[in-house]
């Protein structure tokens, strides 16, 4: 299953709508980031129906990129960053296609957050 690649008005679009937590990638033109897309979409068919995954080209979106990640951590690699209700909630940088446990343990977190806020 693959991610989609949102521009910045769609991107911030599906993180206002979202009910469920939202998986950011963040990758670059330097193809550093199909490691990490690799590693994310591997995980999307078992989180599909609680997370939303979309990846967006930092280069191309500067600004929303830099709302979410500092631009000196992007330049070391693809990011990710997940945010629930519109707050940062997990932030993974540096990512490659060692990080598959990293990448699912952040994901499964912040169904826990989801879970400790429907019961308040």
């Amino acid at each position: 299953m693959s991610m989609p690649l949102l521009d910045d008005d769609r991107a911030q679009r599906v993180i206002e709508k979202a009910d469920s937590p939202v998986f950011m990638l963040f990758v670059t033109a330097d193809g550093r980031g199909k490691a990490a897309r690799k590693v994310v979409e591997s995980l999307i068919e078992h989180y599909d129906d609680r997370v939303i995954f979309i990846a967006v080209q930092a280069e191309e979106n500067p600004g929303f990129a830099s709302t979410w990640v500092l631009p000196s951590v992007l330049q070391e690699g693809p990011a990710a960053v997940i945010s629930r209700r519109g707050e940062a909630v997990a932030a993974l940088d540096h990512l490659d296609l060692a990080d598959r446990e990293r990448v699912a343990k952040a994901v499964q977190s912040s169904l826990v957050v989801k879970r400790r806020e429907d019961r308040a």
